[in-house]
């Protein structure tokens, strides 16, 4: 009888034993998931916008401004590499860089509601200075290349498994951040899916047409305030649509419905909404990005 009650003893010590070990190997399994899952981090990429390949007096690579080849990597936590997914760039304005955008922009909430299944990929270009020149991306190849090191971190990463054509860009930007989103509609292989532009059309509306042109299924939403540059521009990208016999959506953005950003594949939408509330008010972002899945 002592023997069958040490014997029982014995397996209710093992099974207890067994139980917390099961326990903490389930909640390992979930902790390592959810890292997976909800993944920033930053690294370096030798063909990003600065520091210059090549010597230029006036954008030297020992200014802080034009030195940084970091890129910002955001993996939201609904991400599912195992359904349609899409890169999506976000490029900053003047004075700012691309930790501070984060924060000021909201961009981990915005992407979070709007439940987009998107990898955020966010470029550093001048940091924190008055100037959107792109750099090494004025050239033809060095964004492709850029993505290319892209491509090849998330797969060391184990982020994704392969990428493929199906995996195409949505490219947005805020003021100032024009001129990089230009650079990549010009020389961008990989197809380019939206362009969201918040207070972020300055001239260059050929190089819009010719980006739409390329991509017959690329959407574009352009969200301007009354700056007196964007509505000029604006004026000047429709008259080309009109020429081109392409078919638009003017609105104010107020009265602009979800169903109306769906079903149209270019939106200009005007703003009464101050320069620097274009790109967190009204969950705009979160609502563009839900209309260009």
């Amino acid at each position: 009888m002592f023997f069958v009650k040490t014997f029982v003893h014995f397996i209710i010590k093992i099974y207890s034993i067994m139980k917390k070990k099961i326990l903490i190997f389930c909640l390992t399994i979930i902790v390592a998931l959810n890292s997976i899952a909800q993944k920033q981090f930053i690294f370096g990429s030798n063909n990003s916008m600065f520091p210059l390949k090549t010597t230029n007096a006036k954008y030297p690579s020992s200014d802080s401004k034009f030195n940084d080849n970091s890129c910002l990597v955001y993996v939201p936590k609904h991400f599912d590499k195992n359904k349609p997914w899409h890169f999506m760039l976000w490029f900053h304005g003047w004075n700012n860089n691309i930790q501070s955008t984060i924060e000021q922009f909201k961009l981990h909430e915005q992407i979070a509601l709007s439940g987009a299944n998107i990898i955020l990929i966010m470029p550093e270009g001048v940091k924190n200075g008055n100037d959107n020149y792109c750099g090494n991306w004025e050239q033809a190849n060095y964004f492709n290349w850029f993505m290319e090191d892209i491509k090849l971190k998330l797969r060391s990463e184990k982020i994704v498994d392969k990428i493929t054509t199906d995996n195409q860009l949505i490219i947005s930007g805020y003021s100032g951040a024009s001129r990089a989103l230009v650079q990549v509609m010009d020389f961008s292989s990989t197809t380019i899916k939206a362009i969201l532009m918040f207070d972020a059309i300055y001239s260059h509306e050929i190089n819009i047409i010719n980006c739409l042109k390329k991509f017959p299924a690329c959407k574009l939403i352009n969200l301007h305030t009354a700056r007196e540059a964007c509505t000029t521009s604006t004026k000047n990208l429709i008259q080309l649509l009109q020429k081109q016999k392409i078919s638009y959506l003017q609105k104010q953005d107020t009265g602009v419905t979800d169903a109306e950003l769906k079903s149209n594949r270019i939106l200009c939408l005007s703003s009464n909404l101050s320069h620097n509330d274009v790109p967190v008010s009204y969950n705009y972002l979160s609502r563009f990005l839900k209309a260009s899945e």
